[in-house]
C-alpha cells in the first residue's frame, strides 16, 4: 500500500491505495515509487520532487496499520526530513462512539406494540458518557427498512437520545437497522447498533 504526499504542504494525496500484496526487491520498490511520483505529480501539476511515497509492506503489517486505512480509519502522515515515515491514527482513536441499544428486538406490527430505542454517545474510552453533548435540534439517524433508507430525527440530551418505535403508516413488517450500517454516524464511530423485527402475528 503507497501513501502519497505533497512535501510543499505536507497533504495526503490519497487515502492509501494497494497494489499489491508481495514483498517488493528494494529495486522492484524504487521502480514502482518513481513510477507513482510522476503519475502524481502530473495530475497535481506538481515536479516530481514535490511527492514523497511511502511503501507500507502489507506482508510485514497485516493487522495493523495497512487494514486500518483499507477499513477507513482517518490517519495523519508522519514526516520526517520531508519525507513520509508513517502513519498515525491520533486522529482516529479519539473519536466517540455511538451505541444503539433497544429494550426488545421483535415487535408486532399492529402499530401498537413499540419498542424504545436508546442511543448513547461515549468518549472514545467506551466507558464515558459523553454528557456534554446535547442537540438544540433533533438529529437524523439513517435506518434501514425492508424497502431502503428513511431518517429518524433524534434528540439528544447529556450524550443519551430515545425514540419510540412502533408501526405506522405506510412501514413494512420486516427488519429495521438502527442506524443504517456504517461506520461513523455524525462524526463519531458506531459501537453497536440495534435490529428490530417487525411482525405479523396471525393468531
Amino acid at each position: 500500500m503507497w501513501i502519497v504526499g505533497n512535501k510543499n504542504t505536507n497533504e495526503i494525496l490519497n487515502n492509501g491505495f494497494a497494489s499489491h500484496n508481495k514483498t517488493l526487491t528494494q529495486s522492484e520498490l524504487d521502480a514502482f515509487k518513481a513510477r507513482i511520483k510522476t503519475k502524481f505529480a502530473e495530475r497535481n501539476n506538481l515536479q516530481e520532487g514535490d511527492i514523497s511515497a511511502y511503501w507500507i509492506n502489507y506482508n510485514l503489517n497485516p493487522s495493523s496499520d495497512h487494514a486500518r486505512i483499507l477499513s477507513g480509519d482517518e490517519f495523519t502522515a508522519v514526516w520526517s526530513n520531508n519525507e513520509i515515515v508513517g502513519v498515525d491514527f491520533t486522529v482516529e482513536d479519539t473519536k466517540g462512539w455511538i451505541k444503539f441499544e433497544s429494550n426488545k428486538n421483535n415487535i408486532e406490527g399492529d402499530g401498537v406494540d413499540e419498542t424504545i430505542i436508546t442511543l448513547t454517545v461515549y468518549e472514545s474510552n467506551k466507558s464515558t458518557i459523553k454528557t456534554s453533548l446535547s442537540t438544540v435540534n433533533p438529529k437524523l439517524v439513517p435506518v434501514q427498512t425492508p424497502n431502503g433508507i428513511i431518517k429518524a430525527a433524534m434528540s439528544v440530551t447529556n450524550g443519551v437520545g430515545q425514540l419510540v418505535f412502533k408501526k405506522i403508516n405506510d412501514l413494512p413488517l420486516g427488519r429495521y437497522v438502527f442506524p443504517a450500517k456504517d461506520k461513523y454516524l455524525w462524526g463519531y464511530r458506531v459501537w453497536e447498533y440495534t435490529e428490530i423485527d417487525v411482525y405479523f402475528n396471525m393468531l
